[in-house]
Formats: structure tokens, sequence, C-alpha cells
């Protein structure tokens, strides 16, 4: 039992590390008018270099005993995005990964991240379409980061928004991470806010906010595993004003998960907390 805990708890359940994932839509409401005081603004084509830091608290209760785990990773990242017919392709590529001390991470987990790549398309509308990631267990420290690259650009319409824009969708995720076949469910509200400055430019922000729900089920070491939780995320996405050019985002997404093992007489709460902060190179 002691090894199954960090098999479950340590594979990123958002993460875009894993093997099958497919996205659905169901009906949500296209972005309000608004007046068009600033040309409206949608993800721009490009090539741009990024630095961030991903940040991670996890509380887990085992075995009566409670335990905690901190990880920071400091990377760098090139960014393309490229529009062709009515989608949309963003790939975020990481250059280098480092720990954040007092954070420890095996070299051997930071070797296998760099030069890494997760993408997403995205429809006309915004929404995905598809995710696209290795599929290769990443380590810890790789699935933690793959966690924050799924969500690296944000969903936008192509006919663009501007201030006051504001539109809704719900998606379903299918995962299946180290014998599980997970199911994430997230109802998102998103919104361009008034123009502000970020990474020295001026930015148009795009605030999302969304609740999911998670459920799953599997094998791990010969034992049936099922999970049940849910969780919040609010992230701000940036346009550079007058281009779309994507600046970066910060965002905090909090969860609270509960692994069943052996018929549900055995259960493993975890409660995860991660921060988000990405910004252009100058």
């Amino acid at each position: 039992m002691r090894t199954l805990l960090p098999l479950v708890a340590a594979s990123g359940l958002l993460a875009c590390g894993g093997a099958t994932r497919s996205a659905v839509y169901t009906a949500g409401s296209s972005p309000t008018p608004t007046p068009a005081a600033i040309r409206p603004l949608a993800l721009a084509n490009g090539t741009t270099q990024y630095r961030g830091v991903t940040r991670s608290h996890v509380e887990q209760v085992f075995n009566g005993q409670q335990s905690a785990n901190d990880v920071a990773l400091a990377f760098r990242a090139t960014g393309r995005v490229t529009t062709t017919g009515s989608s949309t392709d963003a790939q975020v590529t990481i250059d280098s990964a480092d720990a954040v001390p007092p954070s420890t991470v095996p070299a051997t987990e930071l070797a296998r991240i760099r030069g890494v790549s997760f993408g997403v398309t995205l429809s006309e509308a915004g929404r995905f379409v598809k995710f696209q990631g290795p599929s290769a267990f990443l380590g810890d420290a790789g699935e933690l980061l793959a966690s924050s690259m799924r969500q690296f650009f944000p969903r936008i319409p192509r006919a663009g928004v501007t201030p006051g824009s504001s539109w809704l969708d719900t998606m379903e995720v299918h995962l299946q991470i180290r014998g599980l076949d997970i199911t994430v469910t997230s109802f998102n509200q998103h919104e361009a806010e008034a123009p502000t400055a970020y990474a020295g430019k001026p930015a148009l922000p795009v605030r999302s906010q969304s609740t999911y729900r998670l459920a799953g089920s599997g094998q791990q070491q010969g034992q049936v595993v099922n999970l049940d939780g849910q969780g919040t995320r609010d992230a701000r996405h940036f346009l550079a004003l007058g281009t779309g050019a994507h600046l970066g985002f910060i965002a905090r997404d909090s969860s609270a998960i509960t692994v069943s093992v052996a018929g549900g007489s055995f259960q493993i709460p975890i409660r995860q907390l991660r921060v988000d902060s990405v910004t252009t190179l100058p």
C-alpha cells in the first residue's frame, strides 16, 4: 500500500502527461457584445519566449498520519501560435527547468522535462478540440509542470474580445493516467477586464474562473482504485493591446480529492494548492 499513494497523488490529474485525452463541450454562451472602444483582440500568431514559476503544496492523510509536500519549479519555454483555416494550434516547449530552493528535484527528472512539448488545438469559438503531450511518465515534478502547460494559453474566440466581453462554457475532459480512467468536468466563466499593464506592457486581462469535478477508477498494483474530487481555478491571461500577443498569465488552483481502495474501506484524502506565474522574457 505504501507505494500506491504516490502513484495517485503525484500523477497530476489535470496534466497533459498521460496516454489519451479528449474534450467535449456542452452548450455555452457566446461573448456578449461591448462597445468597440478597443479593437477586439484574439490570440495572435507568432513565437514568444516565456519564463515562469509553478508552485504546489500537497497535503494528504495516510494511515492516520498527515504529511505535506511543497514543490516549486522555475522554467523557460517557447510558445508558438499558428492559425490555419478554422483552427488554432498553440504549442509550448520547455526549454529549461530547475527546482526553486528549498525544493529539490532529481537531476534525472529535470533532464526528462527539458525539450518536452505540449499543445492544444482551439476551435474558431476558442474551445479545446484536441490536447497533445508526451505519453511517457515525466516524473512527479514533470507531471506538476504538465498540469500547468495544458492551460498555458487562453481560450478566446477568433472574433476577439474587448473589455466587458463575457462568455461561458462547460468542458468534459477524459484522461488515462497510470492505469486510471478519469473524467474531469469543468464549468468556466470568462471575462475580458479593463486594460492594465503586465510584463511592462499595456495589456487586456482575460479572467477565467472555473469549478471542476473529477471522478475515475482503475487498477494500480493489482488493486481497484477509485477517486472523486472537486476544485476551483482562477486565472488571468494577458493579451498585448494592439497585437493580441500572449504576455503570460497568473493562476491559482485548489482541489480536494479522495482516493478509495479496497471497495472504499481504505480512503486517502488529498488536498492540493497550485500557483502559476508566467511572463514573457525581455
